[in-house]
């Protein structure tokens, strides 16, 4: 199944690459890069919620309030972007240790100078820098449409969890991924117990947050912005509206018994000299 998990990745991937490097260029120039790139996601609006200040952390509150459970004691976060994940997570759980993994180095040290207190890895997906068992929870917002492999993915995020570890994963994709994604994560040895069409919710704030961007920016959107935040009329948002894409939550849960090989304490030992790198991102 892996292989045509790939195929399918490979017609469907969305083309981010240079409508990212457009919109980085972009905001730098307006000098708003702090103001809309914490949180780089989509966004979520509950039916008949009130309005929140930001949807984007309404996404993932809404994802952590899901996961519930006691507070991990390891989180790592796959494609953590600026930070703004890292740091919610950290004031819901202070006692967690969160680790940053993102390919863009713009990306990490952004994250660096804003909170000073992640530990960041610069990284590709499929290739984890970490020992088994040393996580307990892998989170992956709204990242994984851009991994070269998502099947790698998940089998290096199965390796790295802890028995009973969490793979939470939020993103849009078509309903032929999701299908091979899910036998994916069954076939890597986990087992999911958590899965939700978020799409309708993702919608309502896109919709929200595009009345809200001309006000914010000063002026109309440019296309790099419409396409790569999904506002109304941009072609992602016109494929999550047609059902080309939905936007849904998966949650697997790791076997309580695995034999690994590697001691949970030796396992975190391992992380916890990973420390000092972060103080080159400066």
């Amino acid at each position: 199944m892996t292989g045509d998990l790939e195929d399918i990745e490979e017609s469907t991937r969305w083309k981010y690459l240079d409508s990212y490097r457009a919109l980085d260029s972009w905001l730098a120039r307006r000098k708003l890069a702090s103001r809309l790139t914490v949180f780089m996601n989509y966004g979520y609006r509950a039916p008949h919620s009130w309005w929140p200040l930001r949807a984007e952390q309404s996404l993932l509150d809404h994802v952590l309030n899901v996961v519930g459970g006691q507070s991990p004691r390891v989180i790592v976060e796959v494609g953590s972007g600026r930070g703004g994940n890292l740091d919610r997570m950290r004031r819901r759980w202070p006692s967690a240790y969160v680790v940053g993994i993102d390919m863009v180095a713009a990306n990490l040290r952004a994250d660096y100078r804003r909170f000073r207190r992640h530990l960041l890895l610069r990284a590709n997906a499929s290739q984890l820098p970490l020992s088994r068992n040393c996580t307990d929870m892998v989170l992956s917002l709204e990242s994984s449409h851009s991994y070269n492999s998502l099947a790698l993915f998940v089998e290096e995020a199965i390796r790295v969890l802890a028995p009973g570890g969490r793979f939470v994963l939020a993103d849009f994709a078509p309903d032929t991924l999701w299908n091979g994604l899910i036998n994916v994560v069954q076939t890597a040895g986990a087992e999911i117990v958590h899965l939700e069409d978020l799409t309708a919710g993702v919608l309502r704030a896109r919709k929200r947050v595009g009345m809200a961007m001309p006000f914010i920016i000063g002026g109309r959107p440019p296309a790099c912005l419409r396409t790569f935040m999904a506002l109304p009329h941009s072609e992602p948002y016109r494929a999550m509206v047609d059902g080309r894409l939905s936007y849904r939550l998966l949650i697997a849960r790791c076997a309580e018994l695995r034999d690994d090989g590697l001691d949970r304490t030796q396992a975190l030992a391992l992380l916890g000299d990973l420390n000092s790198i972060s103080g080159t991102l400066a």
